[in-house]
């Protein structure tokens, strides 16, 4: 059995990719738009091991209008720039660069901390240097052609006067609100129309241009088409909402052959990335940003999130209680398996794919659990790395250490934004007044395990919970008591996180000393 994505470009007969995706930016881009990215690197990395060539491109659809201010920003700054191409609006960081490019670069970053780092473009550029003059004239003198796809292939009808083609406005500057009713063969004629969006009014203006040289655009599913013949594309996954029957891909795979006389590029239909199971938008400000996400989640583990999960099926990103600990426990079995030769052919590939530095020290090296990393890193003092080389009984390799410092950079992000109140822990400095709550078998018990631990010094983790399993047992049936009464005494409450594992990390003096105070305090 092989991966899903050597599968797919074992299958295809080119000899060389050129994969494509884009977005418009309207806004931030949520964290699911980083979905098709990773799908089509997935894809780029397996072509490239297949001895394939391939080029991942990835664009920002800039020509398209502003038809929303996002939440967070300026209405009153924005709203005169609705209905304008986002090439053309100011940046909210009040650099020269545009609307677009600020929030493409934003999400580009994103796409970099997963390792992905296709060719960028941006449609105005495109549109401005003349490369998309060729496929405008096409299109234009294709109107009737096109009407006629329209109609068949998505059962929507466009007038018979319809131009397919959107200046922008001589006067107002704005594209959304152009109507084209006319081509005389070099300049198409049009009226910006006042009522032809809710969100902003035409001007009213009148005029005709030459559609050459970013003069106006495309409408998208025909720029679709277009881009695909100017970049040479022939595969570009997309959205499941795109790919529905009559959707948008297959207007766009229609104009492909029965205009251009070409054959579409391969596509795989793919599911979405939702937040608490609710789509996000970016225009209006719903959902978790892919900049965010990637502070609230460590790269690799939101890239592994969604490479292990396959293209068809939908993602549910839930960032509350336990779940990111359990996919830092999901990714670090897969790595074990991985290291050990258990895993599965697939499996290997997944893994391999899901990387977002191809390293081999990165893929075989030692991980502690995140959980671990969360109890130490809560411990004052602890000499962590000189902690995790005992753990690991060898010292650290310089990716184990990298892993090490990630893992400890993002504990507090977690324990901050998203941990239960139960894996937040701070040790007492001085004996707690809850250690007055101890019942005689409690106070048995600490007397004992006081006395194993002061002749077994030093101990590690597995050794000391072992002890107080083998000491609880003596004392009555359950262990729950014995842990019970190491959390009131170190911690001042009931629970904690994983016993062995916090005393190994507490200096042994301060241990010997703390449960010595608290056996005197019981007497």
């Amino acid at each position: 059995m092989q991966y899903w994505a050597d599968e797919m470009i074992a299958g295809l007969p080119q000899e060389e990719f050129v994969f494509n995706d884009s977005k418009t930016y309207s806004g931030s881009a949520h964290v699911g738009s980083l979905r098709g990215p990773v799908i089509h690197d997935v894809l780029y990395r397996s072509a490239l091991d297949a001895g394939r060539r391939a080029r991942f491109l990835y664009g920002s659809d800039d020509m398209d209008a502003l038809d929303a201010v996002p939440p967070g920003l300026s209405q009153e700054t924005y709203r005169p720039w609705l209905g304008k191409p986002l090439c053309e609006v100011p940046s909210p960081d009040g650099s020269p660069r545009s609307y677009a490019r600020y929030f493409y670069d934003e999400f580009m970053a994103a796409q970099h901390k997963l390792g992905i780092s296709p060719e960028p473009y941006h449609m105005s550029d495109l549109y401005r240097s003349g490369r998309m003059n060729g496929v405008i004239r096409t299109l234009i003198e294709a109107a009737d052609e096109l009407r006629a796809i329209y109609l068949e292939v998505s059962q929507s009808g466009r007038e018979e006067d319809w131009i397919p083609f959107s200046p922008v406005c001589e006067k107002c500057g704005r594209i959304a609100m152009t109507r084209v009713h006319h081509f005389d063969g070099e300049r198409v004629h049009y009226r910006c129309q006042p009522n032809a969006m809710h969100y902003a009014p035409g001007c009213g203006h009148e005029g005709a241009v030459a559609p050459w040289d970013g003069a106006g655009k495309l409408p998208w599913k025909l720029e679709w088409a277009a881009r695909w013949q100017v970049l040479g594309v022939n595969f570009e996954g997309a959205g499941s909402d795109h790919s529905i029957a009559g959707g948008s891909r297959d207007v766009a795979d229609a104009i492909t052959r029965r205009v251009f006389g070409a054959e579409p590029p391969a596509n795989l239909p793919y599911e979405f990335l939702l937040l608490e199971g609710g789509k996000m938008s970016s225009s209006k400000g719903i959902g978790l940003s892919a900049h965010e996400a990637t502070e609230a989640l460590p790269a690799q583990q939101l890239r592994w999130l969604q490479v292990r999960t396959r293209p068809r099926t939908a993602i549910n990103f839930n960032l509350g209680e336990n779940a990111i600990p359990r996919l830092f426990d999901d990714f670090d079995v897969a790595a074990e398996r991985y290291r050990d030769g258990s895993a599965e052919g697939w499996q290997r590939r997944q893994f391999e794919l899901a990387q977002v530095r191809r390293d081999p020290d990165v893929m075989a090296g030692y991980r502690p659990r995140f959980a671990h990393v969360v109890t130490i890193s809560q411990i004052p003092g602890a000499d962590t790395e000189t902690y995790f080389a005992q753990h690991k009984g060898a010292p650290l390799l310089p990716a184990e250490s990298d892993e090490l410092r990630e893992r400890l950079a993002y504990a507090p992000v977690w324990l901050e934004r998203f941990a239960p109140a139960k894996a937040r822990f701070e040790v007492q400095e001085s004996l707690p007044p809850e250690v007055k709550s101890l019942d005689a078998a409690q106070r048995r018990f600490l007397i004992s395990f006081a006395r194993w631990y002061e002749q077994a010094r030093p101990a590690d983790g597995e050794s000391i919970h072992a002890a107080i399993m083998d000491l609880a047992r003596r004392e009555q049936g359950g262990a729950g008591f014995a842990f019970r009464a190491l959390y009131r005494i170190f911690l001042g409450r009931s629970s904690g996180p994983r016993a062995g594992e916090f005393l190994a990390a507490l200096e042994p003096s301060f241990v010997r000393s703390r449960l010595k105070a608290a056996v005197a305090a019981l007497d």
